[in-house]
């Protein structure tokens, strides 16, 4: 039976995450660079702890880069915008594009990051 040209739940999933990491990844520079500049009482500790964080999530884009490529999954073409993050993408020879509006990002770096802290977010801004 051949395979489909439509990706997988899963698959999709893989490349939302693609492409929500490098997001991260500039957010937590941009707040260890904050928390090192801010009037913070324990700036170091900190910067400590969001660096840690960055390293888990530089972990996990090597282990998805991995995985996207045994899928045979290319993501190219990111586009950032003033409302959304958009990339085209290859899958099983067949050519896709997703699109991410700036606020599902946000919600799923936050989700993301709580999950990494091992911490439950209660009610949101």
């Amino acid at each position: 039976m051949p395979q489909s040209p439509l990706p997988t739940e899963e698959e999709l999933l893989l490349v939302k995450e693609s492409l929500i990491i490098p997001v991260m990844l500039d957010v937590l520079e941009r707040d260890i660079a904050a928390v090192g500049s801010g009037g913070f009482t324990f700036p170091s500790l900190y910067a400590a702890v969001l660096r840690r964080i960055q390293e888990g999530v530089i972990r996990r884009q090597h282990e998805l880069n991995g995985e996207l490529k045994s899928r045979s999954i290319q993501v190219y073409g990111t586009r950032r915008t003033r409302f959304s993050l958009s990339a085209r993408y290859r899958c099983r020879g067949y050519e896709h594009r997703m699109v991410l509006l700036w606020d599902l990002i946000r919600a799923e770096m936050e989700i993301g990051l709580a999950d990494r802290l091992n911490i439950q977010i209660e009610g949101g801004d």
